[in-house]
């Protein structure tokens, strides 16, 4: 009882969405209130501010770089290679060997990977990349059907597929327009000068990959 009281003061949110839809996102607070920016008016998060005194980005980057730099020390054989890595369980670390020696083998192990939906999901779009369950087999990933996905959950994905399908449309046709419908549509933005600026900001970053939203005349 005690461990299960720690768990859920350490991700409030992930419970939440358990509590209301029967089921927990694996990747627990840091990473899933990202999709829900709408839940979190101003960053607020259960008495924080997200990116501040919860998630801080400085500790992130931070610890990212500090990462960084003892795998290239190992890398470079500057540093012994830090055995605890072989001590991971399952889902702790990237499983290319794995997934490749199940597919030797074709020993249907199953593993989460991105595959087009192709009909594993009913309630969702048909050509969407879903990160879903698969058997590793001789004839390649085949994902598992999942006939029972909620809807209230198939809802909060397809609006996320959505800002994806719009923001592909206006990079594909240098839409500046669409863009900013695709910032607003995702949620985390609500304020359309708001998202004409940070749209603006950030075509101008990636100038040179995104020649369309530059074209004069």
């Amino acid at each position: 009882m005690a461990s299960s009281a720690i768990a859920a003061a350490d991700d409030p949110f992930s419970w939440s969405l358990f509590e209301a839809y029967g089921a927990y996102p694996a990747v627990n607070d840091r990473h899933v209130v990202e999709f829900f920016p709408e839940r979190f008016p101003q960053g607020q998060y259960y008495g924080k501010q997200l990116g501040v005194d919860a998630f801080s980005f400085e500790s992130t980057i931070s610890r990212g770089d500090t990462n960084y730099v003892a795998m290239r020390a190992q890398a470079l054989g500057e540093e012994p290679l830090d055995e605890s890595i072989f001590a991971r369980s399952a889902g702790e670390h990237e499983q290319l060997l794995d997934i490749v020696r199940a597919i030797e083998a074709d020993d249907r192990r199953v593993f989460s990977v991105n595959l087009p939906n192709r009909g594993a999901v009913r309630n969702l779009p048909d050509d969407a990349v879903l990160e879903l369950p698969a058997a590793a087999t001789a004839t390649g990933l085949r994902p598992l059907q999942i006939n029972d996905f909620p809807e209230p959950l198939a809802a909060i994905i397809t609006r996320k597929l959505t800002t994806v399908r719009l923001t592909v449309e206006a990079a594909l046709h240098g839409d500046r327009n669409l863009f900013v419908e695709a910032l607003l549509a995702d949620g985390a933005v609500v304020d359309r000068k708001v998202a004409e600026d940070m749209a603006a900001e950030l075509l101008e970053a990636q100038r040179q990959h995104l020649p369309n939203f530059f074209v004069v005349g």
